[in-house]
């Protein structure tokens, strides 16, 4: 007989694996963002980050300065993932995720 505890360990670790697809493209966007597809981008964070916490994840990655220097330098930043996310820390809804992966400035 498999004890509650771990049937929820994997439970929650099959939950995790399925949001795999959706990190490797919020790295993606995050890290690859760039001057001609930057609203697109920034659009896609609104809709994805809890409104409690979208004023500070936007104020602290994303404040107008770095928008303006994207923009006047027409930085085209690609982020390709080298291998799928790796769960690093399971705890329901704030698990974490490392992501690897190969940074291009254009």
């Amino acid at each position: 007989m498999v004890s509650p505890q771990k049937l929820e360990a994997s439970a929650l670790a099959a939950w995790a694996e399925t949001d795999s697809p959706f990190v490797s493209q919020f790295a993606s966007r995050f890290y690859g963002l760039n001057y001609s597809s930057y609203q697109d981008n920034l659009d896609y964070f609104k809709q994805q980050v809890a409104d409690g916490y979208l004023t500070e994840f936007m104020s602290g990655y994303f404040p107008p300065e770095k928008i303006r220097e994207i923009q006047e330098k027409k930085l085209a930043l690609s982020f390709q993932p080298a291998q799928p996310p790796k769960l690093v820390k399971l705890d329901g809804v704030m698990d974490e995720f490392q992501v690897t992966g190969t940074l291009t400035t254009v």
